[in-house]
């Protein structure tokens, strides 16, 4: 699970968030140190002293790791201890002993730096030593270090990555029949040691090496679903990631050799039906496609497509697959004919009227469009959207006002997923003068019966006109605190008072309708923003009653304490 850095306390359980909280606050964070750039581990004092890691990209926390003995969820206290920690600047908050962090404040050397300096400063026959000895003493040190350099071996073979694969799920828990989520996560991070190497011995030009550990996790870990708990995405993923390698080789490498060793496998993977059942089985013969070259290799690809058993969605895929090989072989009129007699499938559509357009052919390209439509009308709603944005797509190509306005009002009022801005095209199109009774009918089809079905729609489009005392008007209509909140930037400017009110009577209906810390917590959030508001008065008027009328809720009285 990947977790936005800047909003994770929408994204773990709220208990869990009040007690990692709380060891933030009791300095249980006995050590930060940067590992690399956005890498940390900290030791994060317990019953015993506990190791986290976090990775941290672009914002999100892309990975995570405690190995304290929690496994009532994949978020323990001590790793939000160690968030709250790194957000203590963004949130403004404090341990409570503020010399204790005076004295940890000065800036730390990274790991990568320390690990740097020291390679500089040993002996090449120190540096050999320290190896061996720890290849004798550390199993999983010596797996890694023969991964990484297994290419210098002539005698290296797949059997020797596949062994330390099943080592590594061994290790965690499937010698013993089962591999839960939390041994899961541990097996994926090991997992992703051993895809590192293979990145390096891609970038190295060691291909060889790269497929046999690739090919060796891809084959191993497919199995592992069969005695795994998958539910966080690390056992697929360590098999997407040996795909990709895989993948990247035949993309990027110009070596003969390597592009026929990819082949090679790819062929052979699918013959056995490694993985079947699974994306990846036709996954490795679209790679392939893409890297054929000779009529014996196009032929092969070919019958292993008439071989294949195939339906439903898969049988969509193979098509095109053979599409996507006649195009490599440049055999133009094999795949035209191909993508005609399987219109009906979406990509294929989608390449028909885009050829049409290419070709000004306009007419054609509607008429596949408008086909779309029917086809998929009765069970596939979204495709419909899809054929309904290709239709304005091609009245916007024409330069036809009449047909961009009808499409893209549909679309509009549709109000699902949008693609363009619907509302500027319709703005852009529709006469200056008559555009407000254009905005008003939308307005009446949207409501149908003067009854706000959709009030979100009506509310963009009161906020695009500014219309501000008629979204007031919306606002009050729906009773709502999301609402309320989600047009309060809109309104605060010139009716404050009206919002305060509304907050204060809809947080004492939320009240006399929730009972549990989250929903105290949300309440004590639309107090703060009456405050911010400027209703200090009347926010403190309802934090009086609520004490009163809610006395013995201790949670409640907690939160109200923060308010």
């Amino acid at each position: 699970m990947q977790i936005p850095l800047d909003a994770f306390e929408q994204h773990i359980n709220g208990t869990i968030l009040k007690r990692g909280l709380d060891y933030f606050r009791d300095g249980n964070v006995l050590e930060m140190v940067p590992i690399n750039h956005g890498e940390f581990e900290f030791i994060v004092a317990g019953s015993e002293n506990y190791t986290v890691r976090i990775r941290v990209e672009d914002g999100m926390i892309m990975s995570y790791m405690c190995n304290c003995p929690y496994d009532m969820g994949p978020v323990c206290k001590h790793l939000v201890a160690a968030i709250f920690h790194l957000q203590q600047d963004a949130l403004d908050i404090r341990k409570k002993d503020p010399a204790k962090r005076r004295k940890h404040a000065k800036k730390r050397k990274t790991i990568a730096d320390q690990v740097n300096e020291l390679l500089e400063l040993a002996s090449t026959e120190d540096l050999q030593q320290f190896i061996r000895e720890q290849a004798e003493l550390d199993k999983r040190f010596r797996d890694l270090f023969l991964s990484a350099f297994t290419h210098l071996n002539p005698d290296a073979s797949k059997s020797f990555y596949k062994k330390q694969v099943r080592s590594i799920l061994r290790s965690a828990g499937a010698n013993r029949g089962f591999i839960d989520w939390r041994n899961a996560g541990e097996v994926g991070l090991q997992i992703d040691r051993l895809l590192v190497a293979a990145e390096r011995h891609v970038t190295n030009g060691a291909f060889d090496s790269a497929i046999m550990i690739s090919s060796a996790i891809m084959e191993e870990m497919v199995k592992a679903f069969d005695f795994a708990d998958d539910s966080y995405g690390d056992i697929g993923g360590s098999i997407q990631g040996a795909f990709d390698v895989i993948a990247r080789i035949a993309s990027e490498s110009n070596e003969e050799q390597a592009r026929k060793r990819v082949l090679e496998y790819c062929f052979e993977a699918f013959q056995k039906r490694v993985f079947e059942d699974w994306n990846w089985h036709l996954g490795l013969l679209e790679l392939a496609a893409g890297i054929i070259q000779t009529p014996k290799e196009k032929e092969m690809i070919l019958k292993l497509l008439d071989q294949g058993d195939f339906s439903g969605y898969e049988l969509d895929s193979a098509k095109l697959i053979r599409y996507a090989v006649h195009v490599r072989m440049q055999n133009e009129e094999a795949a035209q004919k191909l993508m005609l007699e399987n219109i009906s499938i979406p990509a294929f559509r989608k390449m028909a009227i885009e050829q049409a357009m290419q070709k000004s052919d306009f007419p054609k390209a509607y008429q596949y469009a408008l086909e779309g439509i029917e086809f998929d009308r009765e069970n596939k709603p979204g495709r419909v959207r899809q054929w309904y944005n290709w239709l304005l797509k091609i009245a916007q190509k024409e330069s036809r006002p009449e047909r961009i306005i009808e499409y893209a009002r549909h679309l509009f009022l549709d109000d699902f997923m949008q693609e363009q801005d619907y509302y500027e095209i319709l703005k852009a199109h529709v006469e200056p003068g008559k555009w407000n009774a254009f905005v008003e009918g939308m307005i009446r089809e949207i409501t149908g019966n003067g009854q706000w079905a959709s009030s979100r729609l009506v509310e963009s489009i009161f906020v695009r006109e500014k219309w501000w005392h008629r979204l007031l008007e919306l606002v009050k209509a729906s009773r709502d605190l999301d609402t309320i909140e989600r047009n309060e930037r809109y309104l605060a400017a010139d009716y404050s008072e009206d919002l305060i009110e509304m907050y204060a009577e809809q947080v004492l209906q939320y009240m006399e309708d929730h009972m549990g810390r989250k929903h105290y917590e949300n309440a004590c959030r639309y107090l703060r923003r009456m405050i911010k508001l400027g209703g200090w008065v009347k926010a403190n008027e309802l934090v009086l009653y609520l004490r009163q009328r809610y006395s013995r809720r201790s949670a409640l009285m907690q939160e109200l304490d923060n308010v």
